[in-house]
């Protein structure tokens, strides 16, 4: 290992120990939050927690309070749209209108011909990092009815463009940190989240 590489982790680890009042490098808190995902016939319960939560389907932790937030709401802005076939923003419920959305919320889909049913994977391909198809497939489906010439289209594209810097750094990100160190589990622990992405980096440097 180089010197330079230990004195980065380090300095993470003082940081973490320590928590100093003045820190350039990293002056801004990190948050660490997990997804969490249920899909039943009713509806599609999202959590959005600091420990991994008791959900089927869990991703993460990902870095960034406002980033992750405002991803998660992005999603269920989207798919309630979609879903619901909602075309003015007056008709969304109040509290996804929110700058940042709740950290739990039960969306409720329409049985078994809803639009989940056809998004469902690409959405858990793109939380796992592997891939943007649910990007791609929300831009087809909101074209086809119309959505993104309207004052809702607008909403809709800057939710898109918060869900592609969410991939690029937060799931894609942790995805190919998982590939590149050899990781037992693509869950990745906040504690070790830092660590990783030092180790990945300088992996990369050396391909």
């Amino acid at each position: 290992m180089s010197l330079r590489k230990k004195a980065l982790l380090l300095e993470n680890k003082l940081i973490c120990k320590h928590q100093p009042e003045f820190n350039y490098a990293k002056k801004q808190p990190e948050t660490y939050y997990f997804y969490g995902l249920n899909k039943n016939e009713k509806n599609i319960g999202f959590r959005l927690q600091m420990h991994q939560p008791e959900t089927h389907y869990i991703f993460g932790a990902f870095k960034g309070h406002r980033l992750v937030r405002k991803s998660m709401g992005g999603i269920i802005r989207i798919l309630y749209i979609l879903e619901h076939e909602v075309t003015s923003v007056f008709h969304l419920p109040s509290v996804l209108t929110q700058k940042l959305t709740p950290m739990k919320y039960e969306l409720a889909v329409n049985g078994e011909g809803n639009i989940m049913n056809s998004i469902w994977d690409h959405l858990l391909e793109f939380l796992s990092g592997e891939s943007t198809l649910f990007i791609n497939q929300v831009i087809e489906l909101c074209q086809d009815r119309g959505l993104l010439e309207s004052f809702t289209g607008s909403m809709i594209l800057d939710d898109l463009d918060s869900l592609k810097w969410f991939y690029e750094r937060c799931s894609s990100r942790n995805y190919q940190i998982s590939q590149q160190l050899a990781l037992e589990s693509p869950l990745i622990s906040q504690d070790k989240l830092d660590d990783y992405l030092i180790e990945w980096a300088f992996e990369r440097e050396n391909d």
